[in-house]
């Protein structure tokens, strides 16, 4: 069945399938609409359907920015070459084929 996307009862319609999959995004619906009918010129139909919706909007508000933490003074101070020394206590790896690094 093709349905012309002019239609109020095809806004309709994407708007409940958009509520009643817990306000995805637009790849979902057409898709999901595919099963029953198809949409014409669906995609950019269900983008407009989408940008109205308030829930959503509200659901993909920023989140908070979090400000890196500042290195300790020995990982960033100037130092000669070998004055600081670290040792790696995790022994070896070993790779797939057996081999050790």
């Amino acid at each position: 069945m093709v349905l012309p996307s002019l239609y109020e009862l095809v806004r309709r319609l994407v708007r409940k399938r958009h509520q009643q999959s817990l306000h995805v995004g637009v790849q979902v619906i057409p898709s999901d609409l595919r099963q029953h009918s198809w949409i014409l010129r669906g995609r950019k139909m269900v983008r407009g359907v989408i940008a109205k919706c308030v829930q959503r909007k509200n659901c993909a508000a920023k989140g908070t920015e979090t400000i890196p933490m500042p290195l300790p003074e020995e990982r960033v101070r100037d130092t000669l070459v070998f004055e600081v020394n670290e040792v790696d206590l995790n022994g070896s790896l070993y790779l797939k084929e057996g081999q050790k690094m």
